[in-house]
């Protein structure tokens, strides 16, 4: 529901699904048969340039293959690192915001099958920084998102990340 001349809508229970979905780069290509849905709790949507959209989402995924292949080196191919690290039937929240044209998803929280992820990531054209908590089978690291390059900052690191993500904003 909304207004459609100012082009401003409420969002409340609205889902994107992504289907048949799959990431290309000039190393490797993900399975094509990818899916994944965002379902929209509360938001709103502003349906201008540059689009503008405040919500809390819940997210299904069939694995976190795209996400892995999104922040490794294009230039390199698979790895059995990869394939270890692709956890099955993900379900997490997150909350993005976005201003002029950036997107800010702060937190972004996945618990799921083993897996625990606790992020803040901030997208611009050409450009992703943030942090990244993650928990996989009793092993746990952080790193550092700078230009779209990762750094691995360490072993653990769960309480550092979690001083630099609001995940207080998921108990509202």
């Amino acid at each position: 529901e909304g207004d459609y001349d100012r082009k401003t809508y409420r969002l409340q229970d609205t889902a994107l699904q992504l289907h048949d979905t799959q990431l290309v780069t000039s190393g490797r290509k993900t399975e094509a048969d990818w899916w994944a849905e965002f379902l929209v709790s509360e938001g709103t949507l502003i349906w201008d340039r540059p689009m503008k959209i405040d919500g809390r989402m819940s997210i299904t995924m069939r694995d976190v293959e795209p996400l892995i292949a999104g922040f490794r080196d294009p230039a390199k191919k698979e790895s059995p690192l990869d394939k270890m690290l692709n956890v099955k039937n993900v379900q997490g929240e997150l909350i993005a915001h976005t201003k002029d044209d950036h997107i800010l998803l702060d937190p972004i929280f996945i618990d799921s099958r083993g897996l625990e992820v606790i992020s803040r990531v901030a997208l611009s054209p050409g450009s992703a920084n943030g942090v990244l908590f993650a928990k996989l089978r009793g092993v746990s690291a952080n790193v550092e998102i700078v230009d779209s390059k990762v750094k691995f900052k360490g072993l653990g690191g769960r309480h550092k990340v979690l001083q630099q993500v609001n995940m207080a904003a998921l108990e509202h």
